[in-house]
């Protein structure tokens, strides 16, 4: 038996490795979530700038903190990074909502401006993109849209301001220099949490082979660490066993109507009730681990009086 002990908001959380017992491993990885997306207790993700100003794509994302880059909390990252490679191991999703910020430098690709703008549309768009608007004879009109507001300075998306040349944060930028100030920002802002990302990497690759990295998307390395949200009824079914139930009695089959009914978000409280996790394996191939097969069992029981009884789950399935 292999032990390891993390303290989160002041409780000790201990996760064993049992033959068997995986719902340690998935209840230890939810509440990990949640703490490590808790901005005020682990800052290491905060919502997206879309999220905080209710605009543009990624509004249900988070992202690395910027101002995140102590040694501690290096380490967290890194952490954080060995727990996504425990969950491609052990098929133990870790549900992290992050854009692609963060997943394509993480298998090693750059970053553009159209990554940039749909974590922070507001920059983008109203800074960047207005920038290189203006021609050689536009200043009347750089001057009208910009004042004296535009400062050698840039905001990250945790709020953190950085100065761009000393002494930035009080002086204006100049028509003649809005190209470099243009760059100087975009440059600052696609390498905010470069810092992060290399050691989440490095915790990954202290887990899983590098090279696995190099021939991985984006879209992969999401749907191996944290699956897919959207819950498939129908490859849920194919994955369910009976006992003392069959699946033509009428009751399953109002069970399952109700399921397809259910909004998305329904469906993700279900399986978190019925597997201490919101997302199922996201392929027929994923439901089988180790040789070991996931399913949902649902069992018959009888009542004196049905209608008294609650709701019941066994999350070790």
């Amino acid at each position: 038996k292999q032990w390891y002990q993390r303290r989160v908001h002041g409780k000790q959380w201990y996760q064993r490795r049992v033959h068997g017992k995986q719902w340690y491993q998935r209840r230890v990885h939810g509440e990990l979530t949640e703490s490590v997306e808790g901005v005020s207790t682990l800052p290491l993700l905060i919502p997206t700038p879309n999220k905080q100003q209710a605009i543009g794509e990624n509004r249900d994302k988070t992202i690395f903190a910027p101002r995140a880059d102590s040694s501690l909390h290096v380490s967290m990252y890194e952490f954080l990074g060995r727990l996504m490679g425990i969950a491609i191991r052990t098929n133990t999703f870790l549900t992290v909502n992050l854009p692609d910020f963060v997943w394509k430098p993480l298998v090693g690709l750059g970053l553009t401006i159209k990554d940039l703008e749909d974590v922070d549309q507001s920059f983008v768009r109203g800074v960047l993109q207005k920038l290189s608007e203006f021609g050689d004879g536009d200043e009347p009109d750089f001057r009208a849209f910009f004042g004296d507001a535009l400062l050698w300075n840039v905001v990250l998306s945790d709020k953190t301001v950085v100065a761009l040349r000393p002494g930035g944060e009080e002086e204006a930028v100049h028509f003649a220099d809005r190209q470099e100030y243009r760059d100087e920002a975009l440059r600052i802002r696609l390498n905010e949490v470069q810092k992060q990302v290399v050691a989440l990497r490095n915790g990954l690759m202290s887990v899983i082979p590098k090279q696995l990295l190099h021939i991985l998307g984006p879209r992969d390395l999401e749907r191996m660490v944290s699956g897919i949200p959207e819950i498939d009824i129908g490859l849920l079914k194919r994955h369910t066993e009976y006992g003392n139930v069959k699946e033509s009695d009428a009751h399953i089959g109002y069970f399952w109507r109700t399921l397809e009914e259910f909004t998305q978000e329904e469906r993700r409280k279900f399986i978190k009730f019925a597997w201490a996790q919101e997302r199922i394996p996201s392929s027929d191939a994923q439901w089988v681990v180790g040789g070991h097969k996931i399913r949902m069992l649902i069992k018959g029981k009888e009542y004196e009086n049905p209608d008294t009884a609650f709701p019941r789950a066994d999350t070790c399935f």
